[in-house]
């Protein structure tokens, strides 16, 4: 297994009109003071997201997805256990959820898998679950769960050009959100 990597998926069901809020908060949290930041992630060893994704089709929308590669179960653990006590973010998750919640649910899963490909800022990308079908290139992936109600592989699909097939309510596609600075 040392050729494989954890990784964890978590899919945010955001409020309706507050997707700008969410990816302004996240991109708070993740970026370093001196890119805009305030660098939170950080101190607690929460790494630099492989990748962040606006869902723009899918079976619950509004969403955002983040995908974390982390070394062991047990600093996943501690780096957000630790996180969640720390004041500067309960006061910019107070002050972001003023008059409404950002983030009606969240789900997260942990997966297996090989590397990620670096992953190019512009196209459409394609969450595939199991043995469906997608005519695009895997970019991340295939990625086992460790635990969960769906056992099938996930593989993170880049469309380089337009999307085939029919666009079903249940693919999940989504546009690249870059983490150089402001959304």
């Amino acid at each position: 297994m040392s050729d494989t990597h954890l990784y964890e998926m978590r899919f945010y069901r955001v409020a309706d009109g507050r997707m700008d809020d969410e990816l302004a908060r996240g991109l708070a949290c993740i970026l370093p003071p001196r890119d805009g930041g305030h660098g939170l992630f950080d101190r607690y060893g929460i790494p630099r997201p492989v990748g962040l994704w606006r869902v723009l089709n899918g079976p619950r929308l509004p969403a955002v997805i983040f995908l974390y590669r982390w070394n062991s179960v047990a600093q996943r653990a501690n780096a957000f256990e630790t996180f969640y006590d720390d004041p500067d973010w309960n006061a910019l998750r107070a002050a972001s959820n003023e008059g409404s919640e950002i983030v009606n649910n969240m789900d997260d899963v942990l997966l297996r898998g090989p590397p990620s490909a670096t992953l190019p800022p512009e196209g459409i990308y394609e969450f595939v679950r199991g043995n469906a079908f997608s005519d695009g290139k895997t970019v991340i992936g295939p990625l086992t769960p460790l635990c969960g109600e769906d056992p099938s592989d996930l593989r993170v699909v880049l469309h380089d050009g337009e999307v085939g097939g029919p666009i079903a309510p249940s693919r999940v596609l989504c546009r690249h959100v870059g983490l150089g600075g402001a959304p």
